[in-house]
């Protein structure tokens, strides 16, 4: 099949085409003139190649394989049995990850039956259920306002609900441990042995 009719089929090296032929389901020619034989018109639009996203965040990777994977356990009674049998780390927080709240919200007392720092996040790490205790040590209250760029979400009353949004976690310092090189070397190192 040759694709025609478009004066922007880009390469993905900066080139531009009139047309390409297809042959068994890859790209065999690029085109710069009329092609002979049966074709397809595209009108104009343009053709781009797949966009490939190839890169990795590995201090992220190493830091996951260290929390509670949420993802097995059914209920917040035994999400709250793994993390009670777990230890917290050097800033005294218990995390788990990959934590969906569509059945399941977790309440003050719930945390507080698990006790101390935790930070259920979400599996894309834009959003995380934390405890009244991180809260409380960073200082954020239901009157505290919401930084550029995330929330606290807050329930119909005003409280905190300990749902929490992009940069709203990083003023809690529960997302991302980059500011401790040792435990960022950690995380590398973790992060590279998961990846070989």
């Amino acid at each position: 099949m040759t694709l025609i009719g478009g004066v922007m089929v880009h390469d993905g090296y900066g080139g531009r085409w009139s047309g390409l032929r297809i042959e068994g389901g890859r790209v065999v020619e690029l085109l710069t003139g009329a092609p002979s034989g049966a074709s397809v018109d595209f009108g104009g639009a343009h053709l781009l190649p797949p966009l490939v996203d190839t890169h990795l965040h590995l201090v992220a990777i190493g830091q996951a394989r260290m929390m509670v994977d949420a993802r097995h356990w059914q209920t917040l009674d035994t999400l709250g049995t793994a993390l009670r049998e777990v230890s917290a780390d050097e800033t005294g927080t218990k995390f788990a990850l990959h934590f969906e709240s569509n059945a399941q919200r977790p309440d003050p007392e719930w945390f507080e039956t698990v006790g101390g720092r935790v930070v259920l996040l979400a599996p894309d790490l834009h959003a995380a259920w934390v405890s009244p205790q991180v809260f409380a040590d960073a200082g954020v209250s239901a009157n505290s306002p919401d930084p550029s760029g995330g929330a606290f979400q807050r329930t119909a009353s005003g409280q905190l609900s300990g749902y929490v949004l992009d940069s709203a976690l990083d003023m809690l310092s529960v997302r991302f441990a980059t500011d401790d090189p040792v435990r960022t070397k950690r995380f590398l190192k973790v992060g590279i042995s998961a990846c070989e």
